[in-house]
C-alpha cells in the first residue's frame, strides 16, 4: 500500500499539549490522526461528539444546582 503525506496547521501551544497527552497514551500524532481517519471511515461520521467548550459540563451543572 502506498502512503500519502498530510499537512495540518494548528496553534503551536495546542500541538505541544496534544503531543504531551498522546505521549502519555503511548501514541504519536501520526498514529492518532491515522486512528481518527480510520474511525471516520469505519463509522461514517466524526467518531466523537462535538460540543461547545463554554457549556458547563455535568459536574459544573450539578454544582450550580
Amino acid at each position: 500500500m502506498s502512503t500519502a503525506t498530510i499537512q495540518v496547521r494548528m496553534n503551536s501551544a495546542l500541538k505541544q499539549e496534544t503531543e504531551a497527552a498522546l505521549k502519555s497514551m503511548g501514541l504519536s500524532m501520526s498514529t492518532a490522526i491515522h486512528l481518527f481517519c480510520r474511525q471516520v471511515v469505519n463509522q461514517g461520521r466524526i467518531p466523537f461528539e462535538i460540543v461547545a467548550p463554554n457549556l458547563p459540563n455535568a459536574v459544573t451543572r450539578k454544582a450550580m444546582d
